[in-house]
């Protein structure tokens, strides 16, 4: 019985212990720098979250009525910066966009395309796409 208690108590530790639980070592500034790497020779618009992001926060959602259905955005299961890109500027909304959620422990990203700019989260705009006529 004690060893099961004691194989039981190991795993528990584990499983609590993530490789990400350490401290929010990436800046706003490393996420800008990144994202100037990633994005920056497009012509883009560029929004960053004012503040990392929860895990596995909602980032947007509505309630489509018609539908009787919700649609929303997540953030992934670990603290993040979010990135919002915009690769068509001078179109009007509900195109698609990338969201870009940058680990805010190892810089790892991970993408997901979406329409909107999310509701939930402040977001500064870094980057506007000027036309040149």
């Amino acid at each position: 019985m004690k060893k099961f208690f004691l194989i039981v108590s190991l795993l528990v530790m584990i499983s609590c212990s993530k490789s990400d639980d350490g401290p929010i070592t990436v800046t706003r500034e490393d996420v800008l720098s990144l994202v100037e790497t990633l994005y920056g020779s497009y012509n883009t618009n560029i929004w960053v979250s004012d503040r990392p992001v929860y895990e596995s926060e909602t980032v947007w959602s509505h309630e489509w009525d018609e539908l009787d259905e919700t649609e929303e955005v997540i953030s992934p299961d670990y603290v993040s910066w979010l990135v919002i890109v915009d690769l068509f500027p001078l179109a009007n909304w509900s195109h698609d966009c990338k969201y870009v959620f940058v680990n805010a422990r190892t810089m790892e990203t991970e993408e997901l395309i979406f329409d909107w700019l999310p509701i939930y989260v402040d977001i500064t705009c870094e980057k506007t796409y000027v036309h040149e006529n």
